[in-house]
């Protein structure tokens, strides 16, 4: 059973019923959202050894925030054991991860979560109030967006939690843009080194360039389809679920997979192809002639500057006037910097610096 599912039927059989019994006319709002494999759909049963099982987060009204320990436990006062044979007890890991009770410090704690929908924007978003500021888009990662939209919402009678889903469901145009604009600068700027370091005779040098150059075609591939990046463990997988998979999956491979760099170029120049089809598809501006590379053609087989361009051209205040550095997404790939909301961690490292 699917993590999703199993949350979902955890609800409706065992806590909806509890809830009504025990705290009849309570508004609240359910669902399975957040951090986890099973919230994006990608669980298998490996994801089953930690932070895995009949779990549920439960939103109360925002003025009742001191309510929501009284809830918990009430509701794991008449918890089982089981619920259709899976674990509904855990204890703490030594990395603070749940396991079951055998394997951890015996804690003794069930998957249900109860907070506000202020308190958990605040915690995910890091923002006290909708709608976000420029500054709030940048800093949040493709994947922190993606455990704030995903999964499902299974009771909102009030329509609260729907709402926060859906002001955040995408970028707004401009970032849109930006973010686009800044993943094709970075490309264009690397895009004739996965040639020249290999003609030099430096095939690792290369093969690390085209992959880097991979995993920006990939994050601009979700950007055109208007679908949030997760992070590195699951950006394969989600890409292959992208429209564009087929028609990049070509290029994509044979980057990665060529044994010398001429090879390698053509595979990089065949993935781009298809984003500059996708990019024409967009109606972002009139169609751009295609051209090759007026510099080391050999290293180059297109032109990326007009797309850049074109896409700076749309672009207002104060985004034109920055560096096309992009999203958090865009240019790091450390984890903890990537689900940090208010890119605190970040922050205090270039102050010490």
């Amino acid at each position: 059973m699917k993590g999703l599912e199993l949350s979902r039927a955890f609800y409706e059989a065992l806590v909806a019923p509890l809830l009504e019994k025990l705290f009849p006319g309570m508004a609240y709002a359910a669902g399975l959202l957040g951090p986890g494999s099973d919230v994006q759909g990608f669980d298998t049963p490996v994801s089953q050894d930690h932070d895995w099982g009949p779990r549920l987060l439960i939103f109360l009204d925002n003025r009742e925030n001191e309510r929501c320990g009284r809830v918990k436990k009430a509701l794991e006062a008449r918890m089982p054991e089981r619920f259709l044979g899976y674990e509904l007890w855990y204890g703490y890991a030594s990395d603070g991860v749940s396991v079951s009770e055998e394997r951890g410090n015996g804690s003794g704690h069930t998957l249900i979560q109860v907070t506000t929908v202020a308190e958990w924007t605040r915690r995910m978003l890091g923002a006290e109030r909708l709608p976000l500021s420029l500054g709030q888009w940048l800093r949040l990662s493709d994947q922190r967006l993606r455990e704030v939209t995903g999964g499902e919402i299974f009771w909102d009678p009030v329509g609260e939690l729907t709402r926060l889903r859906r002001a955040v469901s995408y970028f707004p145009d401009q970032v849109w843009i930006y973010r686009m604009a800044s993943l094709w600068s970075e490309m264009a700027e690397e895009a004739q080194f996965t040639g020249r370091t290999g003609d030099v005779g430096d095939d690792l040098g290369s093969r690390v360039i085209a992959a880097r150059q991979a995993r920006r075609m990939m994050l601009l591939a979700f950007l055109m389809e208007r679908r949030y990046a997760p992070y590195a463990k699951w950006l394969g997988t989600a890409f292959s679920r992208l429209e564009m998979a087929p028609k990049m999956r070509p290029g994509l491979e044979k980057m990665l997979s060529a044994s010398d760099w001429k090879a390698r170029v053509e595979g990089q120049g065949a993935a781009l192809s298809a984003l500059m089809d996708k990019h024409q598809a967009l109606g972002l501006g009139p169609d751009l002639e295609r051209r090759g590379a007026p510099y080391r053609p050999q290293y180059l087989t297109c032109d990326l500057q007009p797309v850049i361009d074109q896409l700076k051209a749309l672009l207002e205040p104060p985004l034109c006037q920055m560096a096309p550095l992009g999203g958090i997404s865009d240019f790091m790939e450390n984890t903890p910097a990537q689900c940090d909301p208010q890119a605190k961690a970040l922050g205090a490292w270039l102050k010490q610096a």
